[in-house]
């Protein structure tokens, strides 16, 4: 338990919930209201996320829903192609996940993806930079990773998207699973990888053989 005093304590507070989130009990849970939480796993095409309920459950997202909503494109158009798209789209273990809970059925609860979340995966898309995120880890220690194995020339910045998470930024000519491969054999932390041009190129080549 951490306990805050002080003048500021109160916007203390609403900033550690903001990132953190707070633990709360089932009967709390709000349909329609927005938690933060983090990704447990992906079980198929669901991501499971962790909104800090004191009972043992996870909101279920669908990922298709997911990508649909940052693509802009048809959930159907999608399906053929998901198991592969979720592996290049950087859902890691203890990534920062917004979610909005839509139902609660039999202690079942269903989400959709939150607008902080949704906003941050179209930047990602919009600027089309391959991205390592890397999680558990303080920056310190990657930054010392970076520097040992050379890892600097080939990217553009490392942002933080949590308290021990990042999203390292590959320079364009720079692939995402060839860094996250290097990253892999220095370090045990989780690590995934976000491909946006890869991505689209799958989408695209659905609508081709759709068409044909």
């Amino acid at each position: 338990m951490v306990r805050i005093e002080g003048d500021d304590a109160e916007v203390a507070v609403r900033y550690l919930e903001k990132v953190f989130g707070r633990r709360i009990q089932y009967s709390d849970i709000v349909v329609e209201q927005e938690y933060s939480g983090r990704i447990m796993g992906v079980l198929g095409s669901d991501i499971l996320t962790d909104i800090g309920t004191e009972e043992a459950m996870y909101v279920k997202i669908n990922a298709v829903s997911l990508l649909s909503k940052i693509l802009r494109k048809n959930p159907r158009r999608l399906e053929p192609k998901i198991d592969e798209i979720i592996r290049i789209a950087g859902l890691a273990r203890n990534m920062p996940f917004v979610v909005k809970v839509v139902s609660m059925e039999e202690n079942q609860v269903i989400g959709l993806p939150g607008r902080r979340t949704i906003n941050m995966f179209r930047k990602w898309f919009r600027e089309r930079l391959d991205r390592v995120v890397v999680t558990g880890v303080l920056r310190t220690h990657l930054d010392k990773v970076m520097r040992k194995t050379g890892l600097f020339k080939k990217i553009v910045r490392i942002d933080r998207i949590g308290f021990l998470e990042y999203a390292i930024v590959c320079r364009f000519d720079t692939f995402a699973d060839e860094v996250a491969n290097i990253l892999r054999k220095s370090t045990a932390k989780c690590v995934s990888i976000f491909m946006p041009r890869k991505i689209r190129k799958l989408v695209e080549q659905l609508s081709i053989d759709k068409i044909s």
